[in-house]
This record gives structure tokens, C-alpha cells and sequence, in this order.
């Protein structure tokens, strides 16, 4: 594996744990690979940012007061965010 796919490997772990992170539930050990990995690429210190940001505006809405289809709107949004980064 070349360093360049261990990297994006390594994004994407993080991408599947990050809401994880946030909310306090990896062990400290997961906690630690994760504050690592971010010191290290700043596309993920970015990433993170976002996400807190998102934490942040969604932290004061109710579940019930989204749309129905947010998670899938969401999920459409991170997908086109991942690919267009994934090009650079």
C-alpha cells in the first residue's frame, strides 16, 4: 500500500468514527489515534472543524423538527465532499 492510500485509509476511518468522537463514545485509545491522525492532515483538521460546526447548529434543532429526508441529504452532501477531495 503506498503512503498516499494508507493516508485515505486512514480518512476514511476517520470519517466513520468522527461522529463517534464527538459524542464522547470511542475509548481513549480510539480518542488518541483520532486526535493523531487529525494533527497530522489537514484536510481531516478541516473536516473536524466542519463537523463541530455542524454539531454546533444541529446541537439546538429537535430530530423532530427536520425534514424526513435530512440523514439522506446529509449523506448525499459528506459523499459529494469525500469524492471531491478524494480528485485532489
Amino acid at each position: 500500500m503506498s503512503v498516499r492510500e494508507d493516508i485515505r485509509t486512514r480518512c476514511r476511518s476517520l470519517y466513520e468514527v468522527l461522529s463517534d468522537y464527538l459524542d464522547g463514545e470511542l475509548t481513549s485509545e480510539e480518542s488518541r489515534l483520532v486526535e493523531e491522525h487529525v494533527a497530522m492532515c489537514p484536510p481531516c483538521q478541516g473536516y473536524l472543524e466542519q463537523f463541530k460546526t455542524l454539531y454546533r447548529m444541529l446541537g439546538h434543532v429537535r430530530r423532530e423538527d427536520l425534514p424526513p429526508d435530512f440523514d439522506h441529504v446529509m449523506g448525499g452532501v459528506l459523499e459529494a465532499w469525500r469524492a471531491a477531495r478524494g480528485r485532489s
